[in-house]
């Protein structure tokens, strides 16, 4: 009987110790996952950097089919969503669906900006150009590896809402961050399917109606992800209280929410960024009026602060 227990107790003190070593394997190749999305996103960043400063030495156009904008944007805007969800990756439960969605991401974004970054550098439009077997083959591909991206999204972003352990407003900022990315994900598919539809016809891919941007409403909600955790971070390092920190999110989704409705607003009817018409201009008005409550709230906080440092500093004087 006394041999039963000493076995039983051995069997109970070797089972954590077996848990933890599967654990540490298991884990092992999700921190290789997390360095190599990690790098990815630094080389992206530096691949927008480094042609920025091509586009400053050696001039060349901004806007229009062929522009260092391309590889400038997508690399810079890859690399910080890449960067967003590498960091976000280090706070949810790792499972074989994660580890895979990450490397994907990682993967599909590193060779779709490539591919612009080659079109840049050979002289032809990357996106809609089929005037050669090459373009084709370009083009067909960075299709699908966007549309891998953005499959690869989905399951990060359920494993973030689901496990995410973050402060409320940080977890907020975040949630609603990663919505609005998925809205310009999908503007991004409308884009693609309505660019196909125009160059059927043979008209301008990249436009809607008379001057309509498709790409307005696609860039102001992709980076809501790193605006509104940045805003937290500053309002912490302001000392704002949970409470005010997490209304002024708010704030700011409604604003971005706002400026969204704008944008879709004047693509769809065909108007560019700045022909703006009366329900643009309320549609803007709008979005500027749910930052007024921020900016109170931050000249309230910076009063307050101030009269407490005034009293701290005279109670030291005493």
């Amino acid at each position: 009987m006394a041999l039963s227990k000493s076995t039983t107790n051995l069997a109970a003190n070797c089972l954590p110790r077996h848990q933890d070593s599967a654990s540490h394997t298991a884990a092992f190749p999700y921190r290789v996952i997390l360095r190599i999305s990690t790098g990815i996103a630094c080389l992206l960043l530096a691949s927008g950097v480094f042609h920025f400063g091509v586009w400053s030495a050696f001039g060349g156009e901004w806007e229009g089919e062929v522009s260092w904008r391309k590889p400038i944007l997508f690399g810079l805007s890859a690399g910080m969503t890449l960067a967003s969800f590498s960091w976000l990756a280090h706070r949810v439960r790792s499972t074989a669906g994660t580890q895979l969605a990450l490397l994907l991401l990682s993967t599909s974004l590193l060779l779709e900006v490539a591919l612009i970054t080659l079109q840049q550098w050979r002289g032809v439009p990357s996106h809609f150009n089929r005037a050669t077997l090459l373009d084709r083959m370009v083009d067909q591909s960075m299709t699908g590896l966007i549309l891998l991206a953005t499959v690869s999204l989905l399951p990060l972003a359920i494993a973030i809402f689901r496990t995410a352990e973050l402060p409320s407003d940080l977890r907020l900022a975040v949630r609603s961050g990663i919505v609005f990315l998925l809205l310009s994900c999908l503007i991004g598919v409308i884009i693609w399917l309505h660019g196909l539809q125009r160059l059927k016809l043979g008209l301008p891919p990249a436009q809607v109606g008379t001057a309509g941007v498709p790409k307005f409403p696609h860039g102001v909600s992709i980076h809501a992800l790193q605006l509104f955790p940045i805003t937290c971070w500053f309002l912490a390092k302001f000392n704002w209280p949970m409470s005010s920190r997490r209304l002024a999110i708010g704030y700011l989704v409604a604003n971005q929410a706002s400026l969204l409705l704008f944008s879709i607003y004047q693509t769809m009817n065909g108007r560019s960024r700045f022909d703006i018409d009366l329900t643009g201009l309320l549609l803007l008005i709008a979005s500027v009026s749910c930052l007024l409550p921020m900016v109170s709230e931050f000249l309230r906080q910076w009063r307050h602060g101030s009269v407490t440092k005034q009293r701290l500093h005279s109670s030291l004087a005493k």
